[in-house]
C-alpha cells in the first residue's frame, strides 16, 4: 500500500512538474509595439491569422501564459488585447492599419512586434490557420436509411472511449474491448432479436489495461526518476551517502570465515557473532538542515566579524567563477550582447555577469561604469563596488561590506585586507584564510594584487606572510615591475636592511615614479623629514610627474613634492619661483604654500653666504613678519640682521643684540651700510672683515640705501684716513 502510494505521488509530482508558466514581457517602441515569448528550446510553434485576431500555438498543451503586466509598460495604441487560451494558445488582437511581424530571436525566444502600416498580402503570418480542435470527438459512420443491407452485421453497444491527451483514440484496444471494429457499428442501441455481445471478461480489461498502461514500464521510468533526484540531491549536499565501514565488513567476514572453519563440536565459549543490519540501514542518510547546522557549530569558525556583523560567504567573492582565462575564452562580446533584452533595457544579471566578468580581468573602472546601469538595487552592488576600486587604486577610500572582515574564515578576510591602504600591526589577521582564499585565485589575479597583499604584511613587520604569498603568486614564473620592486623593498625593510629597501624604492622613484607617483611623494617626505638631501634628478622627476598628474587627485600633493625636492636640492631661487607659479595657478593651496615658504626659508636663514641670506629675508620679509615670528628660528635671523647692521629689519622680526663683534667694529659697520661717512671716519678701529661683509652684502641691500664703495676704494681710504689720523696726533702730542 505504501508503495503504491509512493508511486502515485510521483506520477502526480511528475506531471505538475511538466506544467509550466510562461510571464509575457512588453514594451512600446518607435513604429511598433513588442511582446517577447520565452519558451523552451526547440518548442515548434506556429503564428498567423485565427479569424480576425492573430493567434500563436506554442504546441505545448499545458503551457500557460501570464499577460497581466503586458500592458504596464505598452499602451493600448497598437495591441488591444492579449488572450491567453487554452492548449498553449495566446491571441493577440490589435488596433486596424497594424500588422505582425514575428521572428525566434535565440532559440525557444519568440519575439511578436506589431508594426505600423498594413500588411503584407504575402506575409506567411497572415494565412488563417487551421482550425484547432478542443473538444470535437470523431463519430462513427452512420449507414443511409435508404437502402438497408440485408446482411448488415449485428450492431454492439458503442464502448466509452476516454481521450489520451494528445487527442487520439486507442482503436486498438476498443477493437479488442468490444470484438467490433467502429466502421461496423450501425445503430447504438441493439435490437431485442439479435444476439447479444459478448460479455467481457477479465482478460480482456487485462488486455485493454496493458495498452493503455504498461505498469512495469511505468514505474521503471519512476525509479529512474527518483535516481537521478537523488543524484542531485547528494551533488548539493542534501543527501550524505551512508558508504560501509570497510574494516568492519572486512572483520564481520573474517569472523564469518572463522566460524566455518572450525569443527561443528561444542565449545565452552561463546562465539561473537557477526553484525546484522537492521532494517532501518540504508544506503542513504537523510540530513537536516539542522543536522547540518549542529555540525557547523561544531567546528572552530569565524562567523562573524569583528564588529559583530556576519562574514561575507566565499561564494559571493568567487572570482574564479566569473569568467574563463583569456587563452581559453574572450567572453566580453557575447556578455556585451546578453546587456539589454529585446525592448532595449538593461537586463539585471545581464549587468551583473559584465560586471564581474570585467573584474575577473581586473578593469575596476569598466566595472563601476556598467553598474551604473542596473535597473533594480541589488544586494551584491556595494560589494562589486569596493571590489573595482581596489583593482582602479590598488585600495578602497570606503570599505563599505568589508569594513572589518579582517578576522573572517572567507575570502573577505583577503579582500577586505586588499581595501585597507595600510595594515595596523595590533589587527586581528585570519592569515590561515587569507592565504587559502589567495591560492585558489585564477594566476592573472593572484600575479596582479599579490605585491600588495605581500608588502601590506611587510610593512606591519609579518615577513613570514609576506613571503609566504610571494612563493605563490612567483611559483610559475619570475614576476617583475614596480609592484615587486615595492615589495621587496618592504621585505628588507622589515629585515632590518635599511640600505637594501633604500636602494629599492630610489629606483622605483627614479625610473617608475610615473606608475607609482604615490612612492613618489613618501619617498620625498621621508627625505624632508630625516633632513636628508635630494638628487636633482629627483627633483627633475618630481616636477616633471606633477605636471603629468594635472586635474588628477594627487596634483597637489606631487606638486609640493617637486617644490620639497627642489628645496633639499638647495636650489632655493628656483624653488621659490616653482612655488610662485604653483600659487598663480592655484595648484597649491594656502596652507600649503605656507609651509613650503617657511620651509625654504629656513634653508635659506641656515646658508653660510650672506649673500643667500640676505636675499631670502629682504624678499620675504612681509611674509615671515606674519607667518613666522613666532618660530624660534627667527631669534638667529634678527641676530644675523643687526650684526649685519640691518636694525629696522632685526626690529621687525625680533629683539636682537650683536652676537660678539666689538662695539667699534660695528659702529663701523653700521655707519658703512647707512652712508653716514662722519661716524666712520671718526672711529678708531675699523674692522676690515665687517665691512667685507658690509661690501658682500651690498648687491642684496634696498635700492635706497647709498651705494657703498668696494672694497679696495674702502681700504684706500681707511689708509689715509689712518694715516691722517696719527698725524693729527702726533702733531698733538708735541
Amino acid at each position: 500500500m505504501i508503495r503504491a502510494l509512493t508511486v502515485l505521488f510521483l506520477a502526480i509530482s511528475t506531471v505538475c512538474a511538466h506544467a509550466q508558466t510562461v510571464t509575457l514581457r512588453s514594451a512600446d517602441h518607435a513604429g511598433f509595439s513588442r511582446l517577447v515569448v520565452d519558451l523552451p528550446s526547440g518548442t515548434q510553434w506556429t503564428f498567423g491569422k485565427s479569424g480576425d485576431p492573430y493567434e500563436f500555438r506554442s504546441g505545448i498543451d499545458d503551457l500557460t501564459f501570464d499577460a497581466s503586466n503586458v500592458f504596464v509598460r505598452m499602451t493600448k495604441d497598437r495591441i488591444t488585447q492579449v488572450i491567453p487560451m487554452d492548449r498553449g494558445r495566446l491571441q493577440v488582437r490589435i488596433a486596424e492599419t497594424y500588422h505582425a511581424d514575428v521572428f525566434e530571436l535565440r532559440d525557444g525566444q519568440i519575439v511578436i512586434d506589431i508594426k505600423d502600416g498594413d500588411p503584407d498580402p504575402k506575409s506567411e503570418y497572415e494565412v488563417a490557420l487551421e482550425p484547432f480542435l478542443t473538444d470535437v470527438v470523431p463519430q462513427p459512420p452512420v449507414a443511409s436509411n435508404s437502402a438497408p443491407a440485408a446482411d448488415a452485421p449485428t450492431p454492439t453497444p458503442t464502448p466509452t472511449v476516454e481521450r489520451s491527451r494528445t487527442g487520439e483514440f486507442d482503436f486498438a484496444g476498443l477493437g479488442r474491448f468490444g470484438r467490433t471494429q467502429i466502421s461496423d457499428v450501425t445503430d447504438s442501441v441493439p435490437q431485442p432479436d439479435e444476439p447479444q455481445p459478448e460479455k467481457v471478461t477479465v482478460a480482456d480489461v487485462g488486455d485493454l489495461a496493458a495498452t493503455k498502461f504498461d505498469r512495469d514500464e511505468f514505474v521503471r521510468q519512476l525509479e529512474q526518476n527518483l535516481i537521478e533526484q537523488i543524484g542531485r540531491a547528494s551533488a548539493d549536499g542534501l543527501l550524505v551517502p551512508a558508504l560501509p565501514d570497510v574494516d568492519k565488513t572486512e572483520r564481520i567476514i573474517d569472523e564469518a570465515k572463522g566460524n566455518d572453519a572450525e569443527p561443528d563440536t561444542p565449545v565452552d565459549v561463546d562465539v561473537a557473532q557477526p553484525e546484522v543490519p537492521t532494517e532501518t540501514d540504508t544506503h542513504l542518510k537523510i540530513e537536516s538542515a539542522t543536522d547540518r547546522a549542529q555540525k557547523t557549530a561544531e567546528k572552530p569558525r569565524r562567523n562573524f566579524a569583528v564588529d559583530g556583523s556576519e562574514c561575507i560567504a566565499t561564494t559571493r567573492l568567487d572570482m574564479a567563477t566569473w569568467g574563463l582565462p583569456l587563452d581559453e575564452e574572450f567572453e566580453l562580446p557575447r556578455l556585451r550582447a546578453q546587456l539589454i533584452d529585446e525592448l532595449d533595457v538593461p537586463r539585471q544579471e545581464g549587468v551583473l555577469d559584465l560586471a564581474r566578468y570585467y573584474l575577473f580581468l581586473t578593469y575596476g573602472a569598466e566595472a563601476k561604469s556598467v553598474l551604473r546601469f542596473l535597473p533594480e538595487e541589488d544586494p551584491d552592488l556595494p560589494l562589486l563596488l569596493v571590489l573595482a576600486d581596489i583593482f582602479e587604486e590598488s585600495y578602497a577610500d570606503e570599505l563599505g561590506p568589508l569594513l572589518d572582515q579582517q578576522s573572517c574564515d572567507t575570502a573577505a578576510s583577503l579582500w577586505s585586507v586588499m581595501a585597507t591602504q595600510s595594515l595596523s600591526k595590533g589587527q586581528d589577521y585570519n592569515r590561515a584564510a587569507i592565504i587559502a582564499a589567495f591560492i585558489v585565485l585564477p594566476h592573472h589575479l593572484r600575479r596582479v594584487i599579490g605585491p600588495d597583499l605581500a608588502r601590506r604584511f611587510a610593512d606591519i613587520g609579518d615577513t613570514q606572510t609576506a613571503a609566504q604569498i610571494k612563493s605563490v603568486f612567483t611559483r610559475t614564473a619570475p614576476l617583475e615591475g614596480t609592484d615587486v620592486l615595492l615589495m621587496e623593498a618592504s621585505i628588507a625593510e622589515s629585515q632590518s636592511d635599511q640600505e637594501r629597501s633604500d636602494e629599492l624604492v630610489l629606483e622605483v622613484v627614479e625610473n617608475h615614479s610615473h606608475e607609482k607617483p604615490q612612492t613618489l611623494i613618501d619617498f620625498v617626505k621621508a627625505q624632508r623629514e630625516k633632513d636628508a638631501p635630494v638628487t636633482v634628478e629627483v627633483a627633475d622627476t618630481a616636477e616633471t610627474i606633477a605636471v603629468e598628474y594635472r586635474h588628477h587627485d594627487l596634483e597637489e600633493a606631487l606638486v609640493e613634492a617637486s617644490i620639497v625636492a627642489r628645496i633639499l636640492t638647495g636650489d632655493i631661487d628656483r624653488a621659490l619661483a616653482q612655488l610662485k607659479l604653483a600659487e598663480t595657478a592655484k595648484r597649491v593651496s594656502e596652507e600649503g604654500a605656507v609651509d613650503l615658504r617657511k620651509l625654504a626659508l629656513a634653508e635659506s636663514i641656515d646658508s653660510q653666504s650672506d649673500d643667500v641670506f640676505l636675499k631670502a629675508v629682504f624678499r620675504n620679509i612681509d611674509f615671515m613678519e606674519a607667518h613666522m615670528k613666532d618660530d624660534a628660528s627667527l631669534g638667529g635671523v634678527s641676530t644675523r640682521l643687526f650684526d649685519l647692521g640691518f636694525d629696522d629689519a632685526a626690529q621687525r622680526l625680533g629683539n636682537a643684540m650683536p652676537q660678539s663683534q666689538g662695539e667699534s667694529a660695528t659702529d663701523d659697520h653700521r655707519a658703512l651700510v647707512s652712508g653716514d661717512w662722519t661716524e666712520l671716519l671718526t672711529s678708531e678701529n675699523p674692522s676690515y672683515a665687517t665691512l667685507a661683509k658690509a661690501v658682500v652684502a651690498q648687491p642684496s641691500i634696498l635700492t635706497e640705501t647709498p651705494r657703498a664703495p668696494d672694497l679696495v676704494e674702502l681700504e684706500t681710504l681707511l689708509t689715509d684716513i689712518k694715516s691722517k689720523r696719527e698725524s693729527v696726533l702726533e702733531l698733538l702730542s708735541k
